[in-house]
């Protein structure tokens, strides 16, 4: 129903589209594997039991925006 031209511009939109978005999902998993690895150690150096398990549940709920730095 669209002429080449325009459908040729909309796939070039909708890959950059995707780029962009896969780009955005890499950084919130480094980000998030950097607060875990963060709040472990810092977890660790104060002797807290657990650690482990809490600097998981730190660096997952930082993928989620609401929950996340709290």
């Amino acid at each position: 129903f669209l002429p080449s031209t325009r459908l040729r511009d909309g796939l070039h939109v909708l890959r950059q589209c995707g780029g962009i978005l896969q780009s955005y999902a890499i950084g919130q998993l480094i980000l998030a594997l950097i607060a875990g690895a963060v709040v472990y150690f810092l977890m660790v150096g104060m002797g807290i039991k657990y650690a482990l398990a809490m600097s998981v549940v730190a660096a997952v709920t930082r993928v989620i925006p609401v929950v996340g730095p709290v």
